[in-house]
């Protein structure tokens, strides 16, 4: 019966290493600056981390921490919009040599990250019923 729980639990997980996959090649000293290796870095954490809060909201709601109805945020189509386009402007900053290995770099991944988490959740808190 826990069955679906535990499933969407051990998803997260994976979402979760792809996060901290792309995070430990971006820390990675000896890798340079290659275009392919951070456009897969900003795509791959993006992407896991979407992975992760989707698989999370979905664990909650199958387990009843989160209520199964659907829950759909006012404008969450305006919200998932934004999003996206954030996400384009902050992948192409990260994926430019001159911002790729500083601060700013660091800064444009984790924004990221924190953006497709919020899409995760944003596309899975509407199922239910």
């Amino acid at each position: 019966e826990e069955m679906p729980q535990l499933v969407a639990g051990f998803h997260s997980f994976v979402g979760l290493a792809a996060v901290f996959a792309g995070c430990a090649g971006y820390f990675n000293p000896s890798q340079g600056y290659h275009f392919a290796t951070a456009l897969e870095t900003i795509l791959g954490t993006g992407i896991g981390m979407l992975t992760f809060s989707g698989s999370v909201v979905a664990a909650g709601k199958l387990h009843g921490v989160i209520p199964g109805r659907p829950i759909v945020l006012e404008n969450r189509w305006k919200l998932n919009f934004a999003g996206l386009a954030g996400s384009a402007v902050l992948s192409s900053l990260f994926c430019s040599a001159g911002i790729y290995g500083s601060g700013a770099g660091l800064a444009c991944l984790l924004a990221n990250s924190a953006i497709w988490a919020g899409l995760g959740a944003n596309m899975v808190l509407p199922i239910g019923g």
